[in-house]
């Protein structure tokens, strides 16, 4: 399973690279939702976007996949296995344009520790497609940038 966990680990990396940079594009109340599950606070970040769903704030379908997943992941992590599941297939069945619904449900299954090779599926979607999102941002930039950011 360790390389799984690897797996998982890269994936997590770059949806966390993903996850800032869409921050700075969201409504307030979805940056809050997900800066509070970043920051290692479910519990709040649970009740924020809770909250945030209620109140409707006229969000795009987008923005209220980021919020459902958001939760889902925070009950996740809160230990809430079947909530977890609910509003990360809800937010699944909006659109996953980060993977973020998939990495998490990913992350559930092997938590639970059922159905590996679902997980690992789902991890590969993802760092595929991230891969490909990655070289398309990076193709855009001036020449060498990459390399100097991040030090290769």
């Amino acid at each position: 399973m360790g390389w799984v966990a690897v797996c998982l680990g890269i994936l997590l990396g770059v949806l966390l690279l993903a996850l800032c940079n869409l921050l700075k594009r969201r409504p307030r109340p979805v940056r809050n939702g997900l800066e509070l599950e970043l920051a290692g606070r479910p519990a709040d970040a649970v009740d924020c976007c809770s909250k945030a769903l209620a109140a409707g704030y006229n969000l795009s379908p987008s923005d209220q996949a980021l919020l459902l997943g958001c939760l889902g992941s925070a009950l996740m992590d809160l230990g809430r296995f079947e909530e977890s599941q609910q509003y990360l297939v809800n937010a699944l069945g909006m659109g996953d344009p980060t993977g973020s619904s998939r990495s998490s449900i990913a992350e559930l299954l092997l938590r639970q520790g059922i159905e590996p090779d679902k997980a690992l599926h789902l991890a590969s979607q993802v760092i595929k497609e991230s891969a490909a999102e990655a070289a398309r941002f990076y193709r855009g930039l001036e020449p060498g940038l990459a390399c100097r950011t991040f030090g290769s």
